[in-house]
């Protein structure tokens, strides 16, 4: 073998090497790539999952529902044709089930425990950021966009506002119009973070008249207490008077003296 012979073999061993590396390389980056979306996809799944089963009903509508159900099995379609096993099968079984509650729904009950409020405002937060992206894909009119996003937004500062609600009440029960009316103060401070909504400007009218009702009992409070408190401040008044008196006579022998 020649010297140019020898020169070629070694120069098409070296681009045969290169062109294999390229080739790895890229594998493990399109292979990365793909875990990466598959991720990707998976916890955006989850989140819509979380939303069709543990939101509680009433706190959407039908058409949202059918949204979210929509995003969810468009969603698992993607990540079964990365991942083609058969583990996804409940998921899909799950998402027909809730496909065929659409119009499940109720009245809206209180919240009464903080740690409750805190787990449906993280879940009202995921639906708002749902909605608006609807919005900008203009899978969703503007004005409906526009009135479901006011709509989440009441809804995440009610939860917050029914806890202290519900302590108020509490409070009121229990003799205490004082601390009830504090309570009261923080839920208006909560739907103050959305003063506009017609919705919260309802519930601060609520909230301040029955401030005004608790205003009222804890100055009766006071005037039932009053009567109780004279009788002592006559009897001090007698005691202080007395001691003067004596005092002005131990002046007067003095002096006398």
């Amino acid at each position: 073998m020649t010297a140019s012979q020898i020169t070629l073999a070694i120069g098409a061993l070296v681009i045969v090497a290169t062109v294999v590396i390229i080739f790895i390389r890229s594998r493990e980056k399109a292979r990365i790539e793909q875990a990466r979306l598959l991720h990707t996809l998976q916890q955006k799944l989850k989140r819509l999952m979380m939303l069709v089963s543990e939101l509680p009903p009433q706190y959407t509508t039908p058409d949202i529902k059918a949204l979210i159900l929509r995003e969810a099995q468009s969603t698992l379609d993607q990540i079964r044709t990365l991942d083609p096993r058969p583990v996804h099968e409940d998921t899909a079984a799950a998402l027909a089930k809730y496909a065929d509650n659409l119009d499940a729904g109720g009245k809206i009950t209180p919240i009464r425990n903080a740690e409750q409020a805190k787990t449906i405002r993280k879940l009202l937060e995921v639906l708002y950021r749902f909605i608006d992206r609807q919005r900008q894909r203009k899978r969703i009119d503007p004005a409906t966009a526009r009135k479901h996003l006011e709509q989440t937004a009441f809804l995440m500062a009610k939860t917050l506002a029914d806890v202290h609600t519900y302590k108020a009440k509490a409070a009121a029960d229990a003799g205490k119009p004082r601390i009830a009316i504090h309570h009261y103060h923080d839920a208006i401070a909560a739907m103050m973070k959305i003063k506009s909504n017609p919705l919260a400007k309802k519930h601060i009218l609520i909230y301040k008249k029955r401030m005004d009702e608790l205003e009222k009992q804890a100055a009766e409070l006071v005037r039932q207490q009053l009567p109780e408190k004279e009788p002592k401040a006559a009897k001090l008044d007698e005691e202080w008077n007395k001691v003067l008196s004596e005092d002005e006579s131990w002046k007067k022998k003095q002096t006398y003296d």
